[in-house]
């Protein structure tokens, strides 16, 4: 694992299953945000909805952050295309 700087910042989400656009926007302005503050890992959840949102999002836009991914016990809640993204960290 690498190492960071003791001054990290650790930003961890987690959301709802039935995303609405309106809030999916909500959602990415705020992410936008957070991350224009320095955050250099992000911790996100692997269920549907806005967990699987943000995390694309994330990965999109910033791809050069750590990204650690926290997958559900119970697999019906997965999200589509969270699972085998290269240089992701999954916990399960």
């Amino acid at each position: 694992m690498e190492s960071y700087p003791p001054f990290q910042v650790i930003i961890g989400f987690t959301g709802t299953r039935d995303l609405t656009t309106e809030r999916a926007s909500q959602v990415a302005a705020r992410l936008n945000y957070l991350a224009d503050t320095g955050m250099v890992v992000a911790v996100t959840g692997a269920c549907r909805g806005a967990d699987t949102m943000i995390l694309h999002y994330l990965l999109k836009t910033y791809p050069k952050i750590r990204h650690t991914v926290v997958v559900p016990g119970i697999r019906s809640q997965l999200g589509e295309g969270v699972l085998g993204i290269e240089g992701v960290e999954y916990v399960e």
